[in-house]
Parts: structure tokens; C-alpha cells; sequence
């Protein structure tokens, strides 16, 4: 339903409600009606998508000077009369999340009818051209069984809800009996109309403000000026923009690209892709910073949310390629610190291993003194702490935990003896002239006896066979 003013007069008022402002230079009464449309479909619309529906910018309509078509120029959106199924494509757009495209059409057609009479309002007068999107959304309006389901329907669409449990949750019949009803009722041409709760308003107690010379020359300066241009605007000086607009999301986009470290740039692209809900690319570029900042996890949820921004079926279905390959670079990457870190741990220990063996092999160069070695049948000595216990079996399995190494020994009565060695450095190797532990099962597995102490299991000594 199209509103209009006349032009004419040279002085200018306005009438406000928030977020709307309309002025006018002809008839106060054709800007109270332009104001009461705007506002009724705000609520009515926000009634049904069970949420409260705002624009971005505040509305302006400066009446007579054009046609219905909202556009973004100064300070806000602009447009020289009202329409109302053009507002309520920008309010679902600004709001929601992708759903079925023809029955957000469907919507955006039966709201341009809206018909308001001060706090009473009523959609459902034939359109030009009625298609099945158009007589589907009105079926399920008007038919007493389906209207008062409809509002829910919406709301779990508009959030993503998977359509299947979306309808059957809501109409509780399936979508496919619905549009076959639907097809008939169009074939049948007969149309009734559906009152909404429209909100409580009187038009008369709306004040207008009669606009000044400077007011007036300002208003048409932003009549005729063109969208706010961000480019070349410092970090600053964007920041101050989006303190000034917080449901604006281009100074966060504009904010993304100055940023040089990768998980402060998530986060902007991230607020950004918030407030511009159906912008694809945004929830895109933070995965990819995400990504790029090793945060795995928050490139994960970016790329669901990106999948349900989608607005096709292709589209969602090559997002989800992407989340799964993301998901999968996730994995490797884990794989890959946690191989590191057991590398390192295992170096740290050969490190200790072989500083231990250094010193004992200095010891015996001390106690030789440069003699020749002994030959002939050498007696076993040992002067270092002696344990109270001792098992004589096979080393099976080595586990390093920490600083710490934990021997598990297969004894001869096959009974498996855990026992641990708490300082590395005072651990010594004897019976073989080359001897590596390695962490894990042990390959091959050798024959050793140890000696510990009794009460704590730690490990005094240990020969090889």
C-alpha cells in the first residue's frame, strides 16, 4: 500500500516516532497516516517473527519527494512516500536469518497490503499479480486453523531451524499439504482478510515540529546526499562511527581490514558478520582469520554460522565442505603439537640419560687412571644407593611422564612389576655398552634385574643382561 504526500508549501514539519521521522510540506494528516503505516508495520511484522524488528539506520520520509524505495544516504534510510512491503523486506532482511525464499516473498507480498486505520490494522487485499508464494502465506493468515500458527513457523525459520521440525512444530502439518491447499485456494480466487493486533497509537497525540530555515536547508541536503562513505577513515575515526550506528556493520568491516594481527581481525570480521546477518562473506573472512590465528575452534563456529547465513542449497552445501575440511585441519594440527611435545619430552630425557652415563664414564677414567683395562673376570661393585627389594625379569614398557620415567618389568613368575625412577641424573645403566630407553613398549625387550626400594617403588639400579 503506497502513501503520499503533497508538496507545495514552503514550510516543512516533521512528526517522529523512533526510529521513523516523517516530514512533510502539504497536510499534517498525510504524515501522521505515513507515520502510523510505518509504525503498525514494525510491530505487526515484529508480532509475528516473535522478536523485535529494527533497521539499521533510522527511517526518514520525506513525503512528495519520490517513490517508496528505501535508500541509505545521510543519517539514515530515505525514501519520498511509504511502502509497506518494501519496509518489511528491509526489517526481515536487517533481522533474520535466510529462510525460504518464497515464503519470505510470500510475507513481503501480504504485508504490502497492510491496511491501517490508527491502532486497527488488516492484511490481505489481492495484489496485482497473486502467485502461489503470495496466496500461501495469505491461506495461512486467513484460515482460522493455520493463523494463529503462523507467527511460530516464522519465528523457527527465522532462526534457522531446520524447515521439516520448523513446520511440524509449528502448523503441524507438512509443508507439502499446505502448498497443495494452497494451489487450490489460488485457483479458487476468492481472498478474505486477516486483522492483526495492531499497536495502540492516536494519531493526534504524534507533535509535529515545524522545521526553521536552516532545518529545512539541512533536510535537503540529506535528501540529496549519498550513502555515508567509509574508505580512508582512520581506526578512530571508525571506531567513533560505530559508537554512533552499533547495529551499522560496515566501520567493524572497514575496522577487519586495518588490523594486522590475525585474532584481533576474527573478532571485527566476527561483530560484523553479527549485526549484517545474511552476509556471507563476513562470517567467511573471520574463519579465515580464525584459521590463520591456529584458533581452530572459532574458525569452526564461524563456518556454521556462515552455513546458516547461506541463502541456497549449493551454497550451504559447499560451506559445509569448508567446515569439514576446517574441522579437519583442526585435528591435524593437535596431532601435530601433541607429536612435538612428545618429541621434546623425549629428547629432554636422552639428554639426562646420556649427562648421567658422561659422568660415570669420567668416574671410571679417574678411578682407571690411565691404566690399562682390567683383564679377565671382573667383580661386580657398586657404591651407590642400595634398594631393600629387587625383580629379575623382562623390561617391557618404559612411560615418561614428565621428568619422571615409570618402568613396568614382566618378572620371571610373570607378575608385572610397576616401579618408577624420580631423578634421571641418578639413574645408572649397567651390563651393556651401549643402552637407550626409549619411551613406550620397548623393541626389542631386554632382561634386567632391578633394585628398588620396597616402600616406594623407586628405582636404585639396573643391570642388563
Amino acid at each position: 500500500m503506497m502513501v503520499t504526500g503533497l508538496a507545495g508549501a514552503d514550510k516543512w514539519m516533521v512528526i517522529r516516532s523512533e526510529p521513523f521521522a516523517v516530514y512533510t510540506n502539504g497536510k499534517d494528516k498525510d504524515a501522521r497516516e505515513a507515520l502510523a503505516m510505518l509504525v503498525q508495520v514494525q510491530h505487526t511484522l515484529s508480532a509475528q517473527f516473535g522478536k523485535d524488528l529494527q533497521p539499521s539506520w533510522p527511517v526518514t520520509i520525506v513525503l512528495g519527494k519520490g517513490g517508496g524505495k528505501l535508500r541509505l544516504g545521510p543519517g539514515g534510510y530515505l525514501a519520498g512516500a511509504v511502502e509497506a512491503g518494501e519496509l518489511a523486506g528491509l526489517l526481515i532482511r536487517e533481522n533474520t536469518l535466510p529462510f525460504d525464499e518464497d515464503i519470505e516473498r510470500g510475507v513481503i507480498a501480504l504485508f504490502s497490503t497492510l491496511e491501517v486505520a490508527g491502532p486497527r490494522v488488516k492484511v490481505g487485499a489481492p495484489v496485482g499479480k497473486p502467485d502461489l508464494a503470495w496466496a500461501r502465506m495469505h491461506y495461512l493468515f486467513t484460515d482460522e486453523r493455520y493463523s494463529g500458527k503462523t507467527r511460530v513457523l516464522l519465528a523457527n525459520l527465522s532462526k534457522g531451524v531446520d524447515p521439516t521440525v520448523a513446520w511440524s512444530n509449528s502448523v503441524g502439518v507438512k509443508e507439502s499439504v499446505i502448498t497443495e491447499e494452497a494451489k487450490a485456494y489460488l485457483g479458487r480466487g476468492q481472498f478474505g482478510t486477516a486483522s492483526l493486533n495492531g499497536k495502540p497509537i492516536d494519531l493526534k497525540r504524534w507533535r509535529e515540529e515545524e522545521l526553521n530555515a536552516a532545518e529545512t536547508a539541512e533536510l535537503m541536503a540529506r535528501w540529496a546526499g549519498g550513502a555515508p562513505e567509509l574508505q580512508g577513515l582512520t581506526m578512530a575515526e571508525l571506531e567513533a562511527e560505530a559508537q554512533k550506528r552499533p547495529r551499522w556493520a560496515e566501520p567493524h568491516a572497514q575496522m577487519a581490514a586495518l588490523e594486522t594481527e590475525e585474532a584481533r581481525k576474527a573478532q571485527r570480521w566476527r561483530h560484523a558478520a553479527g549485526l549484517a546477518m545474511r552476509d556471507v562473506s563476513y562470517w567467511q573472512k573471520a574463519a579465515a582469520s580464525f584459521g590463520k590465528a591456529e584458533l581452530f575452534g572459532e574458525e569452526t563456529k564461524c563456518l556454521v554460522a556462515a552455513e546458516k547465513a547461506a541463502s541456497t542449497r549449493a551454497e550451504r552445501e559447499r560451506l559445509h565442505g569448508e567446515r569439514l575440511a576446517a574441522a579437519n585441519r583442526r585435528v591435524d594440527a593437535e596431532m601435530a603439537a601433541q607429536k612435538t611435545a612428545e618429541d621434546k619430552e623425549r629428547a629432554e630425557i636422552e639428554r639426562l640419560r646420556q649427562e648421567a652415563l658422561n659422568r660415570i664414564r669420567m668416574a671410571e677414567a679417574k678411578a682407571n687412571d690411565g691404566k690399562a683395562p682390567v683383564k679377565g673376570k671382573v667383580e661386580e661393585w657398586w657404591e651407590g644407593p642400595k634398594g631393600d627389594a629387587s625383580v629379575s625379569g623382562r623390561l617391557e614398557r618404559v612411560d615418561c611422564v614428565g621428568g619422571t620415567l615409570r618402568l613396568q618389568v614382566r618378572g620371571e613368575d610373570k607378575k608385572l612389576t610397576g616401579l618408577v625412577v624420580k631423578d634421571l641424573t641418578q639413574l645408572t645403566l649397567e651390563g651393556a655398552s651401549e643402552i637407550k630407553l626409549t619411551c613406550g613398549v620397548q623393541k626389542p625387550v631386554r632382561g634386567v634385574v632391578v633394585e628398588y626400594l620396597g616402600k616406594t617403588k623407586e628405582v636404585t639400579r639396573v643391570k642388563f643382561d
